[in-house]
């Protein structure tokens, strides 16, 4: 967890970022369908995800990093407006 954390802010430092939030998404929730679908639908990706990561950044930003083995999938990452476009 504290891996996934660091490379949240790595990510919010590279980016110039200020992080507000980060929140876990799991399975059990139907935002989590909804990212997954968009997630399949704009990226074209067919793999499990485990968990998204909401991470919301100075202005009301808010992205949905998905977390696949473990790993941070910052390619697959969705701005949350794009998941309801």
């Amino acid at each position: 967890m504290n891996g996934i954390i660091k490379r949240f802010v790595e990510t919010a430092d590279n980016n110039n970022y200020t992080i507000i939030s980060i929140n876990p998404v799991q399975d059990d929730d139907e935002l989590f369908e909804e990212i997954t679908t968009k997630l399949k639908e704009l990226l074209n990706f067919d793999g499990e995800v485990d968990l998204f990561y909401l991470v919301e950044i100075e202005g009301g930003i808010i992205f949905a990093f998905p977390v696949v083995r473990a790993l941070i999938r910052e390619d697959l990452m969705l701005k949350l407006e794009d998941i309801f476009l």
